[in-house]
């Protein structure tokens, strides 16, 4: 799974090699001024702290949202919450294991490699 700024492809040889870090002239320019993609990790301890993770894909930020530490049925609840509120900001999500998921505004593109696409389609 690799997350890139609205536009990026990847090249021959993958997605962009790690050496070229993005920089301030790497910023996207939006009708609100300059955007450099961030990517924020969160481990909720409880279904309150959900509204963080929607309020960050309302500030453009990509959040990888991991619900491991939580009861099932609250993390459930939480990943329904979070879900909607990014649906209604025509952001996208991706669930990326059993207890992590993607949340990204609508000017980040998902892009699965074929390798991971491959196996994920496997049955268990």
């Amino acid at each position: 799974m690799a997350v890139l700024p609205l536009g990026c492809q990847p090249d021959s040889q993958g997605f962009r090699p790690s050496d070229q870090l993005l920089t301030v002239s790497d910023a996207m320019e939006t009708p609100f001024g300059n955007w450099l993609p961030e990517v924020v990790v969160m481990n909720p301890a409880r279904f309150e702290d959900a509204m963080a993770a929607v309020q960050a894909v309302q500030r453009l930020k990509t959040v990888v949202l991991h619900l491991g530490g939580m009861d099932p049925e609250e993390a459930q609840r939480t990943i329904d919450f979070v879900s909607g509120g990014v649906y209604a900001m025509d952001g996208q999500s991706e669930r990326l294991g059993d207890t992590v998921f993607l949340f990204a505004p609508s000017l980040v593109s998902i892009c699965r490699d074929e390798l991971t696409t491959t196996f994920s389609d496997l049955p268990d």
